[in-house]
């Protein structure tokens, strides 16, 4: 477990007055002050006890040792019987019913965003949790981890500050030194191709989303934070399907 706590944070708290030691020079040699601290790279836990209440810090210990079946076995999120969905997280993407019409009224006001049938399928797939724990078209990192490993790391119990992995937006100049503890299957993109013209329409969105709009002119989703990257449609047929030409 590894407490990723800042210096003057813990000079805050110092219930045994010991960096106050330190900075009066009583104290030679002190972790993190004087001497070096090197934290460990691949922790099974981390909690940043700063920014979490004791309950929160309580809680995802709790988890973590259900889930090793330390305690009294795995948290179960379905009935006997069945397994975890992938991932351990239940997925439903649909808009609650009191919230429906306000949602629509939203969807009114963004760019329309045509999407084709087959793109309609993997919404619905999406949406109804059967590809969990996607909880949307796949960002270009989690595309990389499909194409490359047939699966993807997840950290539904944010042990490691991974849980909004596959929800952020990819940034390959800035990696968490934190690896996500448990690794899902997922060995088919999921992604949402689209225009130049599409393209132009959800960069000039004011809202940063696009309503998902049917061939028939039916509104079927919002999408929240889209991230646009090249279709790397050549890679795809090559690592999936074995097809250069």
């Amino acid at each position: 477990i590894f407490l990723d706590v800042p210096v003057d944070e813990l000079k805050k708290r110092d219930p045994k007055g010991q960096y106050a030691r330190v900075e009066s020079g009583e104290l030679k040699h002190f972790t993190c002050i004087d001497d070096p601290y090197e934290p460990p790279l691949q922790p099974e836990i981390t909690l940043k006890t700063h920014e979490l209440e004791i309950e929160q810090s309580a809680d995802i210990l709790f988890r973590r040792l259900e889930m090793d079946g330390i305690l009294e076995g795995a948290p179960k999120l379905t009935p006997p019987g069945l397994p975890n969905p992938d991932g351990d997280e239940e997925i439903d993407l649909h808009v609650p019913a009191h919230l429906r019409e306000e949602r629509m009224a939203e969807a009114e006001t963004l760019p329309k965003v045509l999407i084709s049938d087959l793109d309609l399928n993997w919404l619905q797939v999406i949406g109804e949790g059967w590809a969990s724990p996607l909880k949307g078209f796949m960002r270009e990192g989690t595309l990389l981890e499909v194409l490359h490993f047939n699966s993807i790391l997840v950290d539904p119990f944010n042990l490691t500050d991974n849980k909004d992995a596959h929800t952020s937006t990819t940034n390959f100049e800035k990696f968490t030194q934190f690896r996500a503890p448990d690794r899902v299957s997922m060995s088919v993109p999921i992604t949402l191709s689209c225009t130049e013209y599409t393209k132009a329409a959800i960069d000039n969105s004011p809202h940063g989303a696009v309503a998902l709009t049917t061939q028939m002119g039916n509104i079927v989703a919002i999408l929240r934070n889209p991230e646009i990257y090249p279709n790397r449609k050549e890679e795809i047929a090559t690592r999936m399907f074995g097809v250069i030409d």
